[in-house]
């Protein structure tokens, strides 16, 4: 019966527990409020609520999907009474209650959260020493965090994720260094980034880095990724890397080497610019690190298979630009016999050469729209899977 309560939303715990006196026991054990789901369940009264979680000793709060009357309902009661809550996960909220989460309950382990408001301080941030996951969403547009200080002295962060922060440029990066024991590190909507800083002197400190995701926005035309591959190679750990909306060149057969902790790779090229050489620039990549790879994922986006199909010859198919001749695909193969410099790749074939050059990975194609290119990720995969797959 436990079980059955555990599963149950808010709503339906409290009217299940009305129903006799064997399940209003089971609504009050604490096994039961260990962790609890807002998800669908209308909020009326939060301050009645906080005072069950903190008699129940809730371990595991998750607020996604809340409903309330009005936002500020939230900020209404003491947080410092949940002295037994150590993972939160918040809904889209304002920044004065996720500067309240992180004043009032200084002894989470993990706290996700989604950002409204346009600027989000992290002061008090410094005194969760035990946090060992930190993920930040900011939704406005030109949304930003005031400072990375706070973040230096937490010892046992293990996993950072700051996406939607749009003031980048004007962040101390280097102020990431003091993260020893950081294992997972995304950051978002990186404009103006100072990747050169970044690439020379964070990325080569972290070592116990093991993934890397740089998801830059796709209305930024440039984001070269030189730099951060040679500080990849420098610290040596990394083993899955994600890259959204970037720039690749001739160097990056070169890099790919040069990283030999990498296994894992997703890339999504940002294709405003150049578009056939970068795809050249990959293929030959992949050719001549095929045994390096376990698993590549590749994003494409609509907007570059649209203009390309209506090129082609064939307009049935979707189809890539690619600089002649193509890495992967015999000279005497009619594709490499064009008159012109640049060939119309089919998709399906683009796949076919990529499987044929690392049968032994796990390789994915993904199309997407270009505003939808920071939502790509990696497919999950069986450890006996190798192929391709579409999504």
């Amino acid at each position: 019966m436990c079980a059955v309560m555990k599963i149950m939303d808010m709503p339906d715990r409290v009217r299940m527990s009305q129903v006799c006196k064997t399940w209003a026991m089971i609504a009050r054990d604490r096994s039961v409020w260990r962790t609890v789901r807002l998800r669908d369940s209308r909020i009326a009264k939060w301050l009645f609520l906080l005072r069950d979680m903190a008699r129940f000793r809730t371990y595991e709060l998750d607020m996604m999907g809340v409903k309330m009357d009005s936002p500020k309902v939230r900020l209404e009661g003491d947080l410092r009474v949940l002295k037994s809550l150590r993972v939160l996960r918040t809904d889209p909220s304002e920044a004065e209650f996720i500067e309240s989460v992180i004043k009032r309950i200084p002894h989470l382990h993990e706290l996700r959260t989604t950002c409204t408001s346009r600027v989000l301080s992290l002061i008090n941030l410094e005194m969760m020493v035990e946090l060992r996951v930190l993920r930040i969403r900011m939704l406005e547009p030109k949304a930003g965090i005031v400072s990375l200080q706070p973040l230096q002295g937490l010892d046992q962060l293990q996993e950072l994720s700051l996406r939607g922060i749009n003031n980048m440029a004007q962040l101390k990066l280097l102020q990431l260094q003091g993260l020893k024991n950081l294992e997972t590190l995304v950051l978002g909507s990186c404009r103006g980034m100072k990747v050169s800083l970044f690439g020379r002197q964070v990325l080569p400190s972290l070592t116990r880095l093991r993934h890397l995701r740089l998801e830059n926005h796709h209305s930024n035309r440039s984001f070269n990724i030189n730099e951060i591959m040679k500080g990849i190679a420098a610290g040596g750990s990394v083993k899955r890397v994600e890259f959204i909306n970037v720039n690749v060149d001739a160097e990056l057969s070169r890099q790919l080497a040069a990283c030999s902790s990498v296994q894992e790779l997703l890339l999504s090229p940002n294709f405003h610019n150049n578009a056939a050489y970068m795809m050249n620039y990959i293929m030959q990549a992949i050719s001549e690190n095929r045994e390096q790879l376990k698993v590549f994922r590749l994003g494409l986006t609509y907007e570059l298979l649209s203009v390309t199909r209506a090129l082609a010859i064939n307009q049935e198919k979707d189809c890539i630009p690619v600089v002649l001749p193509i890495p992967g695909v015999p000279d005497n193969d009619v594709l490499n016999e064009s008159d012109e410099p640049i060939a119309c790749l089919p998709v399906d074939r683009l796949e076919s050469i990529l499987h044929h050059m690392m049968p032994q990975a796990w390789l994915t194609v993904a199309k997407v729209s270009q505003s939808e290119t920071t939502n790509l990720k990696f497919l999950p995969a069986l450890p006996t899977d190798a192929g391709i797959s579409h999504n």
